[in-house]
């Protein structure tokens, strides 16, 4: 029989594992986004509101900045 504690433990440092991969994997992908050379932007799809955009998306639409950016709608543009 095996204890109760130690599967619960096992399942909490696999879960940890999980976490610090998906972290991982965020972090490279935020970066790809950041970089890209092609104009990338994100849309809450509840709201319609952009939420996120890298600097290529800004020069293309001749906007200051990512805060001026995120005040647009996609109307806007």
């Amino acid at each position: 029989m095996s204890n109760p504690r130690n599967a619960l433990e096992a399942e909490i440092d696999q879960l940890k594992a999980q976490l610090l991969n998906a972290k991982s994997e965020n972090i490279k992908y935020k970066k790809l986004f950041e970089v890209s050379a092609d104009a990338l932007s994100i849309i809450d799809l509840k709201s319609g509101e952009f939420i996120e955009c890298n600097q290529a998306a800004i020069d293309l639409h001749g906007v200051q900045n990512e805060e001026h950016f995120l005040n647009l709608k996609p109307s806007d543009i």
